[in-house]
């Protein structure tokens, strides 16, 4: 017993170890929003319009290319901007919108207005600055306090997974940002298609025939899952959620249900109450769009290479020590080395 005990006691120290340093935020990555934040305030340029007036019109026009990106990390933004505007054959038709909360909003639109990313458009917008209707500001903040209870009681449920009990917990699962994707059609109400990217994503193809794809009907395109020549990782969500649950009973379609019934339902998370939202609209597009995993796993090199997107879900993010060499390096490879701000805040050491 005194042997198991000490197994599983290093077992838990290293999950948990592993764990501080997947949420944690690099100095240089603290620094730089700052000093960012910092230049907002004190120089006007910093602070100048985006986009500029003359192109505001292209922010609601459908016959651009529009892609939405919710993050508070600038670096994320920065890459997945300058990867999707360099991959693009025609980024002159593209438009970014990038929504951050309130404490990044400053640095996020220094950097943007000081890195200018033409010919494409870029709007950086906080959550501060939305004028929702009413309804709408409740149904997101109902969504956002179910979720937060339901992290709560997950993370105090013994009969949980000692890592999902951590991830549980982790400052991004009790952000509203988090949770915004479900809510794309009210962030964009002028809009009749978006592409939504996550933040810690490298494009490598263009995205205009993404942009094209039929959806027949459904409201969501997404790239399904698949299960590796090891079988699926038991951290990763590999099937939609119908092929457990079912969905005809109008019990399943209630967030709070699955907290109050101990979470049997399914595991607590961003990505569960998502495909919940859009369960029955959902366009299955081709693998090569979507390459996930690669904070878990180093992947195949031809995978690697002709994916469009490249995803690090996972705890080994690109701007964190932990994540791969070689894959950190080609996330990095986007930076503009010669910046002030990269430089003086050490980004690339």
């Amino acid at each position: 017993m005194k042997m198991d005990h000490k197994v599983r006691l290093a077992r838990l120290r290293t999950l948990f170890y592993g764990h501080l340093a997947s949420i944690g935020i690099p100095k240089s990555l603290h620094c730089l929003s700052l000093r960012l934040t910092e230049e907002y305030l004190v120089n006007a340029l910093a602070r100048s319009s985006l986009p500029p007036p003359e192109y505001a019109s292209r922010l609601a026009n459908g016959s651009y290319i529009h892609f939405a990106l919710i993050t508070d990390n600038v670096l994320a933004a920065a890459v997945v901007v300058s990867s999707t505007i360099t991959s693009s054959a025609d980024p002159e038709k593209i438009v970014f919108h990038i929504i951050t909360d309130k404490k990044t909003y400053a640095a996020m639109h220094a950097w943007f207005a000081l890195n200018h990313a033409p010919p494409a458009i870029v709007e950086v917008k906080g959550l501060h600055q939305f004028d929702w209707p009413a309804h709408v500001n409740d149904m997101v903040m109902e969504t956002v306090e179910e979720i937060h209870k339901s992290s709560l009681a997950y993370h105090y449920d013994s009969r949980a997974d000692e890592y999902r009990r951590l991830e549980a917990l982790k400052p991004s699962t009790f952000s509203v940002l988090n949770y915004l994707r479900i809510h794309l059609p009210e962030l964009f109400p002028k809009l009749e298609r978006v592409i939504f990217l996550d933040d810690d994503v490298l494009v490598q193809q263009d995205l205009a025939p993404l942009w094209d794809l039929n959806l027949n009907g459904n409201v969501l395109g997404a790239v399904r899952a698949q299960e590796s020549d090891e079988g699926e990782d038991s951290h990763c969500i590999g099937k939609k959620l119908s092929d457990y649950l079912n969905f005809s009973n109008p019990m399943i379609s209630s967030l709070s249900l699955n907290r109050e019934s101990g979470f049997v339902l399914y595991d607590v998370g961003s990505l569960p109450p998502a495909l919940i939202s859009f369960e029955g609209q959902i366009q299955t597009i081709e693998p090569y769009w979507h390459l996930s995993g690669l904070g878990w796993r180093m992947p195949d090199p031809e995978l690697l290479e002709s994916a469009a997107v490249v995803h690090f879900s996972g705890p080994r993010k690109p701007w964190l020590e932990i994540g791969f060499p070689a894959l950190r390096e080609m996330w990095r490879a986007q930076f503009n080395h010669a910046n002030e701000f990269i430089r003086s805040c050490r980004v690339v050491e």
